[in-house]
């Protein structure tokens, strides 16, 4: 299992994060997913693109503090 999407779903499981503010992050660091497509890749029942992976890690640490990419 990938880190950032099993960080994702604990986030969004304990309501530390909405999927909706983590797409908008993901979007704004360059993801090109919908809100629809992210929430099947979060909850694995789709496999995100590793090019997407890459945005979606990013978004994670912006929106939990940590503004420095991978």
């Amino acid at each position: 299992m990938n880190h950032s999407l099993q960080t994702a779903r604990t986030l969004i499981e304990q309501h530390e994060l909405t999927l909706e503010r983590l797409w908008v992050r993901y979007w704004g660091e360059g993801g090109s997913a919908s809100l629809y497509d992210l929430g099947l890749y979060v909850y694995e029942v789709e496999e995100i693109p590793s090019w997407d992976l890459r945005f979606l890690a990013w978004a994670l640490h912006e929106v939990t503090g940590n503004s420095s990419h991978e």
